[in-house]
């Protein structure tokens, strides 16, 4: 149930309206009497509501606190008072309170407006994380996303429009759609009409027109495509519009590279681009080349003569790897009679080995030979380019996951294993290591992937390992490709390591984490050098590739950022751990508050019904504390309340016992897997620790001292029963103390 602040100076009132919301069912946090505990108990408590009597005596007023409380946490207000002029009624207004009860009011009128409010709130919380969830989705899209209202005003701007137009959304906000997006026609440079007030007058989608060209807040010319659609309600009514769009500058360029590709080839194709030939294959088996164009001589490098040798000698060029696909495309080309293209490699008399594509035709003649003609041409460049794109498109693949994975993960254990191994795998190298920099200049590597190597997992280097220089080089953010680790000039001691590990070849990536503005002092804290991203080539000697050492950099700059936001996490996480204790603690007495009280027996309630065993509580008063504040005044009564829970602090010794203070000058003792006995015997020297302080109560009636009196009661918690129950039974028990004396216990069995 919902826990609610009280803010009322007449206490009468107060606890009159305590009475009717505990009745309702609800939870009452606190019931005070001033503005300025009102806004620290609301920080502290976190009311789900707080009632707030207008006029407080204090520095605030009830409308000023309420302020505070609403600006500070977002709780909601319901103002109480008997004050209705126009000029207390507009302040609190300004406030946005959740209701307005003017004295004298009926418990009716509380339950509902209460209830009202607290439903408001809650639909509040759902818009909101509503909204959240929506700008996020839109800021998660991968085309420029701009919405308006009913005026063509922009109310929306993802981060991608903001990117493809150069306008900031808190620069575009309110302004026409028109202004932000301009649209001209790029050959003609007529301005387009803009399709998001089109969609919203026709009330249907419009799409961008060909050659839609957008003119940027810089005055950068971009070619962009897609669609816009007017927004309607639920009743069909347009409210706005909505234009999403990308940049297609790139892909019509590429297109029209492609086009004028593909026209280039035709041309060089009709000026022999190849070797043309024609082939007749007789039905004995035999086989004649008709013709075979002088290309053959430069792709082959062999003279024409040795085609005519034969076919078998031909067909000794072709790799080995290669010659069995292309027999079965001769007989599929023999059998089908179809166009058919084959692919395959050939090593020539230079050594170097040459992609070749063969584009055939077959035409069966009247007497039952065969003839293929077509075209042979050099394809090595267009592999090795495709290979390269793969290679790329793996990269960036492999780019995209690394970083996806090691940003959605706050373990730094996972993150620095996917990388490792990723990287392994992507580059087919026999190790990739993470080696962890100390602030003594000593490391350790804390992470590798490895190959059929020997591991160097924990393996730790002392500083005087390293060049004095290395720190700097690598803080400087450069990195080292080492072809042949036996030509590194570095430091002895690492040329050994090397041949000890096996390692060839390598590649030394610094990680850096920058902390603030940039600088140039090798120990400012601003720049980090926090370790080295490690790749070896172990089988044989490797020429690293630029584009493998980009790609290196990359994931290390993706590391060095998932690296920083796994350590703040794990500060945040110490930090809420801090936090949530101290949310448990009594302030005043430093044992454990309500709050923990009600979570801890609720706790032990569930598990000892489980275990079926006894759990026992004990409540604790202050005998005549009242009279102690009015002899001795406040600090001193708050003094006593301060050594009567260390007092009642000594008095329990197992660690699952606890201490809390219940409320006032009451406090409570849980004892779980504690019978009657045991709670006797607690109650027994909790009563002697007090007495033993021998703190004067001249206002007591049973002693010269201060005294307390308790209730207690054990049971074994079932789903027939509660923690309310036992806590109930308590202090009836406790009542009955004080009903036979004080300065004594009574014990009851539920």
């Amino acid at each position: 149930m919902a826990g609610i602040l009280i803010v009322e100076d007449e206490r009468v009132a107060a606890w009159n309206i305590q009475s009717a919301l505990e009745k309702f069912g609800y939870t009452v946090v606190a019931n005070i009497g001033s503005g300025d505990k009102a806004v620290g108990l609301a920080g502290t408590l976190k009311p789900d509501l707080v009632l707030m009597d207008i006029r407080l005596p204090g520095e605030i007023d009830g409308i000023e606190a309420a302020a505070r409380i609403r600006n500070q946490f977002k709780i909601p207000v319901v103002y109480l008072t008997a004050y209705t002029d126009d000029q207390t009624i507009e302040r609190a207004i300004a406030t946005d309170p959740y209701g307005y009860l003017t004295k004298p009011f009926k418990r009716a009128e509380l339950h509902t407006t209460i209830t009202t409010a607290l439903h408001r709130c809650q639909l509040e919380k759902q818009l909101q994380a509503t909204q959240q969830w929506l700008t996020s989705t839109l800021n998660s899209i991968g085309d420029g996303t701009i919405t308006t209202d009913q005026e063509g005003r922009i109310t929306f701007m993802n981060p991608v429009a903001e990117a493809l137009t150069g306008w900031l959304l808190t620069e575009a906000m309110g302004k026409p759609v028109n202004e932000v997006l301009e649209l001209y026609n790029a050959q003609t440079g007529q301005a387009i009409e803009n399709p998001v007030l089109l969609a919203m007058q026709e009330g249907i989608p419009f799409e961008l027109p060909k050659q839609c060209q957008l003119r940027t807040k810089e005055g950068r010319q971009r070619l962009i495509d897609d669609v816009a659609t007017p927004i309607r309600d639920a009743f069909g009514q347009v409210q706005g519009g909505v234009i999403v769009f990308r940049d297609t500058t790139e892909t019509q360029r590429m297109q029209a590279a492609l086009q004028e590709s593909e026209a280039r080839f035709q041309r060089l194709a009709a000026n022999l681009p190849g070797i043309i030939y024609k082939v007749l294959h007789r039905l004995d088996g035999s086989v004649e080349c008709l013709y075979l164009s002088r290309y053959f001589q430069t792709l082959f490098e062999m003279a024409l003569e040795s085609f005519q040798q034969g076919k078998d000698f031909i067909l000794a060029a072709i790799h080995p790897d290669d010659a069995s696909s292309l027999h079965t495309a001769i007989e599929t080309m023999l059998q089908t009679l179809q166009p058919h293209t084959w692919e395959g490699r050939i090593q020539v008399l230079s050594g170097q080995i040459k992609w070749i594509q063969i584009i055939n035709r077959s035409s069966r003649q009247a007497n039952g030979d065969i003839i293929c003609d077509g075209l042979i041409v050099d394809i090595s460049e267009r592999k090795r380019t495709e290979q390269a794109l793969q290679r790329q498109m793996q990269r960036e693949r492999l780019l995209s996951e690394v970083a996806q994975q090691i940003h959605k993960s706050f373990d730094l254990h996972e993150i620095l294993t996917t990388v490792v191994t990723k990287v392994r795998q992507m580059l087919e190298v026999d190790r990739v290591l993470i080696f962890q920099i100390n602030p003594d200049g000593s490391g350790v590597v804390i992470q590798e992937s490895v190959d059929s190597v020997s591991p160097t997992l924990g393996l730790s280097f002392c500083d005087k390992c390293f060049p004095s220089d290395c720190y700097e080089f690598y803080w400087q953010g450069q990195s080292r490709v080492i072809p042949d680790t036996s030509e590194d000039e570095w430091s002895n001691c690492l040329t050994e390591l090397m041949q000890k590990l096996g390692v060839k070849s390598k590649v030394v990536i610094p990680i850096i984490q920058h902390q603030g503005t940039a600088t140039t002092s090798l120990k400012s804290p601003a720049r980090k050098l926090w370790g080295l991203l490690i790749v070896h080539a172990c089988d044989d000697y490797r020429q690293w590739e630029s584009e493998e050492v980009d790609l290196l950099r990359q994931i290390s700059n993706h590391l060095a950022i998932a690296i920083q936001q796994s350590e703040l996490y794990q500060k945040l996480q110490q930090a809420n751990e801090h936090l949530e204790c101290l949310v448990k603690i009594d302030a005043l007495t430093q044992v454990a508050n309500r709050r923990r009280f009600d979570e801890y027996i609720q706790q032990q309630w569930n598990q000892l019904a489980r275990e079926q065993k006894p759990l026992s509580l004990i409540l604790c008063d202050i005998d005549f504390f009242k009279r102690y504040n009015d002899t001795y005044g406040h600090p001193a009564g708050d003094a006593c309340l301060v050594q009567i829970a260390e007092a009642i602090n000594h008095s329990v010794k197992r660690p699952a016992d606890l201490v809390t203070r219940y409320g006032g000058e009451e406090f409570a003792v849980i004892l779980p897997n504690t019978d009657h006995k045991g709670a006797v015997h607690v109650a027994i020297t909790i009563q002697n620790q007090v007495r033993q302080l021998q703190l004067d109560h001249i206002g007591s009636n049973v002693a010269d001292y201060v005294t307390v009196s308790m209730g207690i009661v054990t049971t074994v918690p079932s789903d027939n029963s509660s923690p309310q129950a036992l806590i109930a039974a308590t202090d009836r028990s406790l009542y009955q103390a004080k009903q036979q004396g004080r300065d004594q216990y009574c014990i009851k069995t539920l």
